[in-house]
């Protein structure tokens, strides 16, 4: 009733409707800001149908309803093929014969090994990334929010690739003496190939190759970079094939749209990829070894094998396999381990358990919880349970009975929280799922409003910051427990810092011990603690993106000491107390030394180096480890059809721990490096003085 803030009726939600698209249409994408700089974009193919994916030469269709038929995704409207939806064939006879016009395709050794990067800020001109003669070692280059190319490339939904035939046209024209060789106007050459577009709308084109660092350089370099005077045969045999991400608003506030624009990368660079060996090699049986490297993830998530993108890069890494190749897929496991953004609940048998939830000041983003069950074997009634979600300073909020079906079993739906105005500030969806292993789980999704508004939304009031408390009572379920996951939250524009993260809190947590230290989820050396007083947890901080057990998930570590990252992401313990594989599969240096930031690659410029952290450059170098291997082929010590799995990893990982860590080295948690540490791949920074010793 208006004039009372109340939550209404539970409303019915479609199964295929993903609830953050849902919110998004109601809240951050209904600005005029989204509406300016993204202006009703639909792209209503390819959906994520329960279903195969498909690669080849079929237009994709992907394995879950999160984009449906006229959902708004947020590409720019010149990026976009107005004629997508219609579109049938991934590689058109077009394609094919712009991308098999490289007579270097014909010359590639069999041995040849292709590495896939999808990121953003890729350089297609730096010379880490080209051969001693100053040809391009990029096969193919995507870029997602380009400007649509009208007169061709009618199979691209969105953007423009470019082939290398393209990137070395641009070279020769940049090039200050019209040659590959010469220096080149990377200003010019980054207009003219759509890498930088200045005179887009603010938000809508990618700039990050203005700037002299870019995560898409420094990521590359760690990957696949080589001295192309002194690297020769490496750098020959491994080619690159890159998707360029669009800007951070096209992922939504909260990453909500990555697994789109990831899985069509995805999906691409393995047709391209194929599309090669049969430009090369005919019908002859196999395909080149496929590495891809994506230094991206989320927080918030079911964390067992269930999403979308999940159970889509199964199926293609099946089918890569079944037409004789070998694909890899290396991501990180996050950089969120400190942020007080996971917590473990367990509602007593009669009674009500809660958490506090801080909302910010100024934040102009909505801010998601997302909360999962623990795994059951039959499907969840919709009495069972009870939720109460409650702003500051006001009494419990108890939402209505769950909605269920004629057998009262949990259905989805939703339902909305209105200040005194009638505009919605809060909402809360429910939607029964089904768990990577056919357990039966309940999935809540909490959303609140901005704390603060640019402009208004209609229909949206601006939402108090503070403490919301979210209570949950599960009457005669004893011992289960609910994992709570803070959603990541960016801002809405470009460079801005407007989006501010929300977190957990609790009387009982400790981020610091006594002595100011930050305080990790497991000491180095490594020793066992008794259970945390506080339902705030260190462990199960892992990226939901990448749990699928063929995907390598990367934790970091510090090279000097051997030290886990206290910001690296953890698998759960009791996975590991059960004797199962974590779900993190290795851990790599994501920095040299406490003394020194981060580790060393490119910039966006030639010449360039910079220094980065985090899991995305164990990422880069857990490719780069997987790349060296893979080029070394039947002369290597594994078997060829095993390297770069997990399980292959796992056991590398072994024999370092066992027989060659450096003698500082002490045990690290298992939740944290996963089957254990690498060191830095051989051809790492090969030639240059590193900062710290390099393990030989």
């Amino acid at each position: 009733m208006i004039g009372t803030p109340s939550w209404g009726a539970w409303q019915r939600l479609a199964a295929e409707i993903d609830p953050y698209v849902h919110w998004w249409q109601a809240a951050d994408g209904s600005g005029e800001y989204a509406r300016e700089n993204f202006p009703v974009s639909h792209v209503d193919t390819p959906h994520f149908h329960r279903g195969r994916a498909t690669s080849g030469t079929s237009a994709p269709s992907y394995t879950h309803a999160a984009f449906t038929d006229g959902s708004e995704i947020p590409v720019p409207r010149d990026s976009r093929n107005p004629g997508w939806p219609d579109v049938t064939d991934w590689l058109p006879q077009e394609c094919l014969d712009a991308f098999a016009a490289d007579q270097a395709l014909y010359d590639l050794a069999e041995e040849t090994v292709l590495l896939g990067v999808i990121d953003t800020g890729i350089p297609l001109h730096h010379r880490r990334f080209r051969l001693p003669s100053g040809e391009s070692r990029f096969l193919a280059a995507w870029q997602q929010s380009a400007q649509w190319d009208t007169l061709s490339q009618g199979y691209l939904p969105f953007g423009r690739e470019l082939y290398r035939t393209d990137i070395e046209d641009h070279l020769l024209t940049a090039s200050r003496s019209k040659d590959l060789q010469g220096s080149v106007d990377e200003a010019a050459f980054n207009r003219a190939a759509g890498l930088v577009e200045p005179l887009r709308p603010r938000g809508q084109g990618n700039r990050d190759l203005d700037h002299p660092n870019a995560h898409g350089a420094h990521v590359l370099d760690l990957a696949g970079g080589f001295d192309p005077t002194t690297q020769t045969d490496e750098a020959a045999r491994c080619r690159i094939l890159a998707v360029n991400l669009p800007p951070p608003f096209s992922h939504g506030p909260h990453g909500n749209f990555l697994q789109f624009f990831a899985l069509l990368a995805v999906e691409r660079i393995v047709a391209l990829a194929e599309a090669a060996w049969i430009a090369r090699f005919g019908d002859a049986p196999g395909r080149f070894p496929l590495v891809i490297n994506f230094s991206y993830g989320m927080h918030a998530g079911p964390k067992d094998g269930a999403l979308p993108f999940e159970a889509a890069i199964r199926d293609l890494m099946q089918g890569y396999s079944d037409r004789g190749g070998a694909l890899r897929l290396c991501m990180p496991s996050g950089n969120n381990n400190l942020e007080r953004n996971t917590a473990r609940i367990t509602p007593p048998a009669n009674g009500l358990v809660t958490l506090n939830w801080r909302i910010t000041p100024e934040d102009h983003t909505s801010n998601l919880v997302e909360l999962w069950s623990q795994p059951k074997a039959s499907p969840p009634m919709g009495g069972a349970m009870s939720l109460s979600l409650t702003e500051p300073g006001t009494k419990r909020k108890e939402l209505p009975a769950f909605p269920s079906d004629k057998d009262g079993h949990l259905v989805s739906g939703y339902c909305d929280l209105t200040n005194t105005k009638g505009d919605v500030i809060a909402r809360a969806y429910v939607r029964p799922r089904i768990d990577g292993r056919g357990e039966h789980r309940v999935q809540f999704i909490l959303c609140v409003a901005p704390s603060a508004m640019k402009e208004p939304l209609s229909g949206v009031g601006t939402a108090p910051a503070g403490a919301w408390e979210i209570g949950i009572a599960w009457p005669g379920n004893r011992d289960t427990w609910i994992d709570a996951h803070v959603q990541v939250d960016q801002s809405a524009e470009l460079f801005s810092d407007t989006g501010r993260r929300a977190y957990f809190e609790d009387a009982a947590y400790r981020g610091r011990d006594n002595m100011g230290k930050l305080i990790d989820s497991y000491p180095y050396p490594y020793r066992p603690l008794p259970p945390p007083a506080s339902p705030i947890r260190r462990r199960g901080t892992h990226n939901p993106l990448a749990t699928s057990p063929g995907i390598v998930m990367v934790a970091g570590y510090e090279a000097k000491s051997g030290a886990p990252a206290n910001y690296s992401g953890a698998s759960w313990d009791e996975a590991v107390a059960a004797g199962h594989t974590p779900d993190i599969t290795v851990a790599l240096p994501s920095e040299d030394a406490k003394s020194v930031f981060g580790l060393l690659a490119a910039g966006s410029s030639d010449g360039a180096l910079t220094a980065y952290r985090g899991t995305s450059m164990a990422t880069g170098l857990a490719s780069r480890r997987i790349v060296e291997e893979m080029l070394r082929g039947t002369s290597g010590d594994s078997d060829p059809s095993n390297v770069g799995t997990p399980t292959w990893l796992g056991s590398e990982a072994n024999t370092f721990e066992t027989f060659l860590r450096p003698a500082g080295y002490s045990d690290a948690a298992e939740v944290k490096v996963g089957q254990g540490r690498l060191p830095y791949p051989k051809t790492y920074r090969s030639g240059a003085v590193p900062r710290v010793p390099q393990w030989d």
